[in-house]
Parts: structure tokens; C-alpha cells; sequence
């Protein structure tokens, strides 16, 4: 077995799971079971990877991400992409052994969901290290930004006209 096997049985595992969250027959209690059995497969299988000296690949990477992304996980694949940065970004953080890879895919997927989870200073702040080919995304960042400001503002005023004494 090598990255290639593990990158394929994590797909997999992030494929059927996709499958259940989305039939309708499928109930709250089964999902939650299904989720719950999906990352616990990832993580017996990272942690099989890490027993056998085996460094995951960026396309492990990129189905673990995927599936943390899938079941909402998302601070704990903004957890995974920060590290990769700043370990990338900081000499001092580097190990020798140390050979993950993530791609701007991944690096894209968490920043996206981010976005779409309604936070999108950290889609912005992920999102800055994804390749100038994602400009799109980076205009629907700054117009979620500036929608959330404008709302933000429209709150203010609502509560500042609210407080007038009456007669003005």
C-alpha cells in the first residue's frame, strides 16, 4: 500500500458519505451515526498511514479536507491549512521528516467552505494563500465582506434612530 491506496480509500469513504447526507430517506440519527463512522475511518486510516511511515500525499490530504468539509468540520480544516501555512511561511517550523504537501485545491475547498459557513474573514484570510486563478472567489469574499459590513451598518443606524428621544 502506498499514498495513492490511501488517497483512494478516503475518497471512497467521503463519496458514500456525501451519498447518505444527501437522500432524503436517510434519518438525523443515521447521518449523525454515518459522519461520526466516516471520520473515524479517516483517522484509522491516517493513523495506519502514520504506523507504516507512509507521508500522505497532497491527494490524502485533499479527501481528508473534503470530507471534514462535507460534515462541517471546517475548524478543524482551518486548523489543518493554517498549520501547512505557517509551517511553509516559517523556516523555524520546519522538521526534517516533515514532507506534507497541500494543494491550492485543498487550500481552496476549506477556504470556500468557510465562506459558505457564513465567515468569510477566514475564507479571506485562507483564501489570500490560493493561486490568482481563483479570482472569482476572491470577488465573492470581498462582496460577502462588504455585504456583511453594509448589514453591520444598517443594524447601527436602526439602533441609534431607535434611542432618539421622541419629537425629533
Amino acid at each position: 500500500a502506498n499514498a495513492d491506496t490511501y488517497s483512494y480509500i478516503l475518497e471512497g469513504v467521503g463519496k458514500a458519505l456525501f451519498t447518505l447526507l444527501h437522500d432524503q430517506n436517510t434519518t438525523d440519527s443515521f447521518r449523525e451515526y454515518a459522519i461520526n463512522r466516516a471520520l473515524g475511518q479517516a483517522q484509522d486510516l491516517l493513523d495506519e498511514m502514520e504506523e507504516r511511515n507512509i507521508i500522505p500525499s497532497h491527494h490524502v490530504v485533499r479527501q481528508y479536507v473534503e470530507l471534514l468539509c462535507t460534515v462541517g468540520d471546517i475548524e478543524t480544516a482551518n486548523t489543518m491549512v493554517l498549520d501547512y501555512l505557517q509551517s511553509t511561511n516559517d523556516p523555524t517550523t520546519w522538521e526534517e521528516d516533515s514532507q506534507l504537501e497541500m494543494s491550492s485545491r485543498s487550500i481552496y475547498r476549506v477556504a470556500r467552505a468557510n465562506l459558505e459557513s457564513g465567515n468569510p474573514e477566514m475564507a479571506q484570510e485562507i483564501g489570500k494563500y490560493c493561486s490568482r486563478h481563483f479570482i472569482r472567489f476572491h470577488s465573492q469574499v470581498a462582496a460577502e465582506l462588504q455585504r456583511q459590513k453594509s448589514k453591520h451598518t444598517q443594524n447601527h443606524q436602526y439602533v441609534a434612530e431607535d434611542t432618539k428621544p421622541d419629537g425629533y
